[in-house]
């Protein structure tokens, strides 16, 4: 599967109108990717493979509670991001 393939599974972009930080997480086809960028309104997220760090869930819950939204994020939306991966889990149960 190509990096065009991969079936987006969910993201966070807290922030303000100006700068943003934002969480990526995508699903292979084998295991998820995820992509942690932050940036300004001069910039945009760079939906580029060699951006992404691939693992598995456990490995990708722990980067999640790193990030811990982001600069400019809250708990909530780390536990908002995280629900969103089980949702999709939920649906697509035998691929991940």
């Amino acid at each position: 599967m190509t990096f065009s393939d991969w079936q987006e599974v969910a993201y966070s972009t807290p922030g303000s109108g100006y700068e943003w930080d934002e969480f990526n997480v995508k699903w292979t086809g084998e295991q998820f990717a995820w992509s942690r960028q932050s940036g300004c309104s001069c910039n945009s997220f760079e939906y580029d493979e060699d951006k992404y760090r691939r693992g598995t869930q456990q490995e990708l819950l722990i980067a999640i509670s790193e990030w811990n939204g982001g600069s400019f994020g809250t708990l909530l939306d780390t536990a908002r991001l995280i629900e969103k991966i089980h949702e999709w889990k939920a649906v697509n149960n035998e691929r991940a």
